[in-house]
């Protein structure tokens, strides 16, 4: 310890003094734990006293590399870094003894010195401790003189440029561009010092720097996250992906430099699209273009480290590659490439424009298609690079671009112009996204659930009714429902700029077809002469930030009857703070009925009609002080200046704009609903967005709703038009320009592309289904067949068993572990091709709307379940019985894919029966069918037996899901079937589309299920089971309370002072226990000590010598087979066994080493006793402990317990170690040879020999000198 802290400062940058103060502390660690001393927790003191003794330099290095400054640092951290620091210096000192002829000795030098270790870079730069070039009075840095503080940022900046210093580090010798302090600006983070930090708004003016780029200013903002976006911004100039957002003057992208390359294997050339990336020191390749060429691997365990020495990947696999050309076939390269599951993102990032892409028409490219926006599957690094590389380059390019030349072409990279508007003209006709897709494919099946309303919206609700008011002409007038903390917590910011970037990208879009452009322009003009929208004039409070711009732009749709061009606004789309209207405004609860409930629900009404409200958001005006909120800008056409408008009615676009239309509807069903009953139950019950789906049992009852509704919603000015209906009847007195010009009705889901549509012939009453031809000629990719799966629209389940087929198929895609682009497997490819090819056959399905109910028919619902290995299915059929005759349809089916984990078929049969019981429960609840008789069928005797007992008496997997179907539906109908009769047996299987057309089992159920219930199938007696049958086990333990207690304590005098504690306490509390003494101090006494080790060894005989304790306290003798039998024990007054023992009659000793007390060997209180003997004896040795343990105990082998204490003893082990020998050193010349000396003899012991007592006399030669006797 003294070594440690007397250790030496190191004082200068020296290798071998920083190697010294390293190996220094690293001895004491050794010695400190040799002496058994735990330093576990001394980082702390280590690293500060090492930190103590470094020079400067090197203590900047080390707290640089500190990555978390709130943590204590680790010493194994700054060992490894000290040893990294010696070689770096080694390395630096030779470098310096090679080259110091080459540097002046004028400038300082710097040096980048890499090591042998691939990821350890320093920085070494002379300090110059000269006179303040600005004050000169005193030695200290530029940064800490008062008089350059005094300056503005401005006067800094020049003195800085006039002296040529660096603007970073304010250093002379060189420029920023050349600095090596990782230190930047702590305000902006730009590359200059924090002195030289200037004001946003003159930035650029003072410094004519390109470091601060300069941005469109689009007024004043308060939002810190603009001023970080803007901060961001002049650290990238790439704003290609989100150029509304950042408004930058800059339109420059950068250019990587790729090439097509070949791998070849096997024969066979593969190509791939490689990054040459000379800053990787490897080598890498994706996982899945390894598999698609099925390269063989090695195990391999590597990190992958990145920017600011950040470990970005964990490498567990490699491959040989070979590389070939495509131009030159002599080309032959080999390298090892790491396997990553994914290398970088699409190259390049930015959409280059077309000059760039023409530029190069002598050039054989490496790359012909480097400026598409494509994935890169291999990195070719630093350890082929120089392989790569051929001599050609061509600089200045286009001003900016770099062309080299490989051995695969020419490469091209640097910053080039961007083209913003191809790249949102592809989002423009991009279709749903794909995950969207998938997403809403796999909703379709969920059922539906009435969601409870939370705070916000039940904050919506209550604004609506207390903003909500109608004008003079009967209109709705709402307000938007803004967020709470709008404007005080979030606010908008200025939007114009981007509102007219989107419209100008619109009208240059627009003016390729003429034709769509003037439509796009009548609808808009259309809104200003419906009054939907107001011009407003410009003026610089146009774009304050307490209004909003929505950008808008065109949709087609070439297969709309009535609008072929809809204006879709676009209220997402952030303001120059990155603030948006919708981030302002809450969206409201969701009002919007279920589609598949609502076509049921159509299905009950022998005639029905359907009628759509026109411009149903627009008929809804908006609060005048929220309408610049709705700002958009226009013109007519580009020789017209733009105009800016404020749109009057509720926005489609606008986050709220479905909840405000839904409710408003609601609020007219309110109002409406003593006067026009039919009407008010109509707008509750029979909406779809802007679509009306109702009708009547009777033709009067028809015609009397559709002209009760048609009175109230255009009194209220909602006028309705497309109408249609089975029966024309129903549609007298409506005109003809009101009618829907075609025979057929289209049910959508919300999406804006579908394979698969649900459409209702009015004239022939019958739902049908119309396909789009699904491409499986071309690459078969992940991607391709779950697009196409994704858009299937079949809301009730009426094909079933052919989109069961999809969903298996999609199941084992994702388990094959396939990439997006990566071609399917043979196995999977084929199923595929064979769903593909009877998906046509779909057309032919025609399903009859009117399931024959009536109010006077007796009805009955049939519901089925089964399951396979792949999958389980439920599907509910309606029995219609009047006069005689019997009418069976099928209403809806669900299926499920089985888990990815197996499980037993039964289990898969209980679930089918849980989604039958959820489905069941939905329909009847929804549809107000609960007083219809209901069955369930199963096909499983098991099920069956499982749901007729209660759910306890099951395993927990069962007991759930029985307790679930018991919960939703009982279990008192459920009956056996089978498997030839059970329907959803097939959605279960899957069936080709052909064999469905026609399928009676499918759409009319079983053949029995036409008769009345006597032909029905035998309900079976469910079979006994023992499947999941509930297990009883019993677990039976011993617990000792004071045992327990014991295990908690390490030391015998604590225990004793705790468990004392313990019973004042109980004694304390309760009253009635008897007191043995009476203390008033908070001290405990001898007394209790006493009596808690009298308790304690009460309760440890009894544990341990329960019989003999027992025998004895009843008088009897003990068994002979007993341990303690020799000891003759006998219990004393105090309840306590004793030894008998020869010594009983001895008068010199105590009573208690005469009779000491036993404890038996393995109790937790003998060995706690032996230990706290053992440190009261000062760590005395065995026989001293014997002795002090055997005057008050006897313990059975306490000899080894007195050698295991012992051997654990730290102390005694330390002290117990021999020193170490030393080697005796060499007496000098005047101790071996006397000058001066005396001769005598003398008597010097009494030796005790065998015989006799002896004299023993010693001759003795005495050195005068020294006094040196031999």
């Amino acid at each position: 310890l003294k070594i440690l802290f007397n250790l030496n400062a190191v004082e200068n940058e020296c290798g071998s003094s920083i190697k010294k103060l390293q190996r220094d502390i690293n001895n004491c660690i050794s010695s400190l734990q040799c002496h058994n001393i735990d330093i576990s927790n001394w980082d702390a003191i280590l690293t500060y006293l090492c930190s103590t003794k470094l020079p400067e330099c090197t203590l900047a290095l080390w707290e640089q590399t500190i990555e978390n400054k709130t943590e204590i640092s680790k010493w194994k951290d700054m060992d490894k870094f000290l040893s990294n620091r010696f070689q770096t210096l080694e390395t630096v000192s030779g470098l310096k003894d090679n080259k110091s002829s080459r540097v002046p000795k004028q400038q300082p030098t710097q040096h980048l010195v890499e090591s042998h270790s691939k990821r350890l870079g320093t920085f070494q730069a002379s300090v110059n401790t000269n006179v303040c070039k600005v004050c000169g009075r005193s030695e200290h840095k530029l940064q800490n003189c008062e008089e350059i503080r005094k300056l503005t940022p401005a006067q800094r900046i020049e003195f800085i440029k006039g002296n040529h210093r660096c603007l970073n580090c304010l250093s002379a010798g060189h420029t920023v561009t050349r600095c090596k302090s990782p230190f930047n600006c702590s305000i902006c983070r730009s590359r200059h010092h924090t002195l030289l930090h200037l004001p946003q708004a003159i930035q650029t003016e003072a410094t004519g720097s390109r470091r601060f780029p300069r941005a469109i200013d689009d007024g004043p903002s308060t939002s810190r996250q603009a001023q970080q976006r803007m901060e961001s911004a002049k650290e990238n100039h790439n704003f290609v992906k989100n150029v509304n957002a950042c408004h930058a003057q800059t339109n420059r992208g950068v250019l990587l430099g790729t090439a097509r390359v070949q791998i070849h294997f096997n024969g066979i050339n593969f190509s791939a699209r490689a990054l040459i990336d000379s800053g990787s020191e490897c080598t890498f390749i994706t996982e899945r273009l390894r598999r698609r060429i099925n390269l063989p691997t090695k195990r391999l365990h590597a990190q992958v480290s990145g920017i600011n020495n950040s470990i970005s990947a964990q490498v567990k696999e490699a491959c040989a590659i070979k590389l070939r050309s495509p131009i030159d076939p002599l080309v032959n390269l080999e390298a090892i490439a790491l396997i990553l599951p994914k290398l970088t993102g699409d190259l390049p990032t930015c959409q280059v424009s077309a000059l760039t892409q023409q530029a190069f028409p002598e050039l054989v490219l490496a790359d012909k298609r480097f400026f598409v926006n494509e994935p890169v599957d291999l990195v070719l690094g630093g350890d082929i690079y120089p392989q790569i590389m051929l001599g050609g380059i061509k600089k200045n390019v286009l001003n900016t671009l770099l062309a080299q030349e490989t051995v695969f072409g020419w490469i091209i990279t640097g910053s080039t112009e961007t083209s913003y508007s191809a790249n949102n003209i592809v989002s423009f006709y991009n279709e749903v996204n794909l995950e969207k897709r998938l997403t809403a494919f796999w909703e379709l099946e969920d059922l539906p659930k009435k969601a409870s309303l939370n705070e916000t919206d039940k904050y919506c609700e209550e604004l609506f009714k207390a903003t909500t008011k109608r004008n003079a002409n009967g209109k709705y007038v709402v307000s938007l429902p803004f967020k709470q903390d709008y404007p005080s917590g979030i606010s908008l910011g200025p939007s114009l700029k981007g509102a007219c970037a989107q419209f100008y990208r619109n009208e240059t879009r627009l003016a390729k077809k003429p034709e769509l452009q003037t439509e796009y322009s009548r609808v808009l003009c259309e809104y200003e002469t419906l009054d939907h929208m107001a011009k407003i004039p410009y003026s610089i409070q146009a774009d304050s930030t307490d209004c909003y711009f929505l950008p808008h732009h065109a949709v087609f749709k070439e297969e709309s009857t009535t609008t072929k061009v809809r204006v879709v606004f676009n209220a997402s789309c952030p303001t120059a703070n990155g603030v948006s209207l919708n981030d302002v405004l809450y969206p409201g609860p969701i009002l919007q009925a279920d589609l598949p409930i609502l076509i049921l629900r159509w299905r009950f009404y022998k005639y029905v009609f359907n009628t759509d409200i026109e411009k149903m958001y627009r008929q809804i005006l908006v609060n005048r002080e929220h309408t610049k909120f709705q700002r958009i800008v226009f013109r007519k056409s580009p020789e017209e200046p733009i105009s800016l408008f404020e749109l009057k009615t509720v926005t489609f676009g606008i986050n709220c704009a479905p909840y405000l239309a839904i409710r408003t509807l609601h609020q007219l069903a309110d109002d409406v609903e003593k006067t026009y009953p039919i009407a008010s139950n109509i707008l509750r019950n029979c909406m779809y967005v802007d679509d009306i789906l109702s009708g009547g049992h009777n033709l009067d009852s028809t015609i009397r709703a559709r002209e009760e509704i048609s009175r109230v919603m255009k009194s209220y000015g909602f006028p309705l038009r497309k109408w249609t209906s089975n029966n024309t009847q129903v549609l007298d007195g409506i005109p003809k320009s009101h009618l829907l010009s075609t025979d057929f009705l289209e049910f959508e889901d919300t999406s804006t592309v579908k394979a698969l549509g649900i459409r209702w012939n009015a004239r022939s009453d019958y739902f049908y289904f119309i396909t789009k031809p699904i491409d499986s000629k071309g690459i078969i990719t992940k991607r391709a067949i779950l697009s196409a799966i994704a858009k299937l629209f079949d809301p009730l389940g009426w094909l079933a068993p052919i989109i069961i087929v999809a969903k298996i198929l999609m199941q084992n895609i994702w388990l094959e572990g396939t990439d997006w682009d990566e071609t399917v497997s043979s196995t999977t490819m084929n199923r595929w091709q064979t769903f593909v090819s009877g998906y046509a056959e779909i057309n032919n399905i025609r399903v009859p709307r009117w399931v024959n109910f009536t109010p006077c028919a007796t009805a009955e619902i049939h519901g089925f379940c089964d399951a396979s290995e792949k999958a389980y299915a439920a599907t509910i059929f309606l029995k219609i019985t009047l006069e005689g005759k019997v009418n069976v349809n099928l209403l809806m089916a669900k299926t499920r894919v089985a888990p990815v984990k197996t499980i037993s078929l039964p289990r898969l049969e209980l679930c089918g029966a849980v989604l039958l019981a959820e489905t069941m429960e939905s329909i009847i609840n929804q549809l107000n069918l609960g007083n219809l008789a209901t069955h369930f069928w199963t096909d499983s005797t098991i099920v069956l037996a499982w749901i007729r007992k209660p759910p306890c008496s099951w395993s927990t997997f069962v007991a759930h899901r029985v307790t679930k179907i018991v919960e939703k539906v009982g279990n008192k109908n459920w009956r056996h079937v089978d498997s030839e009769s059970n329907p959803a047996d097939l959605a279960s299987r899957g069936l080709p589309a052909g064999e469905l057309v026609d399928n009676p089992l499918w759409w009319q159920g079983p053949s029995w299920l036409q008769e009345d219930d006597t032909k029905w199938p035998v309900n079976e007696i469910e079979q006994l089971t023992t499947i999941e049958e509930k297990r009883v086990h019993t677990h039976t333990s011993t617990v000792n309370d004071s045992q327990d207690i014991l295990n908690r304590f390490s030391n015998f005098s604590r225990a004793l002072r705790v468990i004392s504690y313990i019973r004042r306490f109980y004694q304390r509390t309760h009253p009635k226990t008897k007191s043995f003494f009476k203390t008033e101090s908070n001290l405990i006494s001898p007394d209790e000590i006493k009596l808690t080790t009298q308790c304690l060894i009460s309760i440890c005989q009894k544990r341990y010598y329960s019989e003999e304790y027992e025998r004895l306290k009843s008088g009897k003798s003990i068994g002979g087979k007993s341990e303690i039998l020799p000891l003759n024990p006998f219990i004393d007054k105090d309840g306590i066994m004793r030894a008998g023992g020869r010594l009983s009659a001895s008068s010199d000793l105590s009573y208690s080493e005469r009779h000491p007390i036993l404890l038996p060997y393995s109790a937790k209180l003998s060995r706690l006793y032996v230990q706290f003997v053992h440190q009261v004896s000062i760590h005395g040795e065995n026989q001293l402990m014997l002795r002090l343990i055997r005057s008050q105990f006897w313990i059975p082998r306490v000899k080894n317990m007195i050698r295991s204490v012992i051997h654990n003893c730290k102390v005694c082990t330390i002290y117990k170690k021999r020193s170490q020998a030393q080697l005796m050193g060499i007496i000098p010349e005047e101790r071996t040879t006397f000058s001066t000396f005396e001769e005598f003899f003398t008597t010097i012991a009494l030796l005790i020999l065998a015989s006799a007592l002896e004299c023993v006399l010693a001759y003795m030669h005495v050195c005068k000198l020294t006094n040196f006797q031999t």
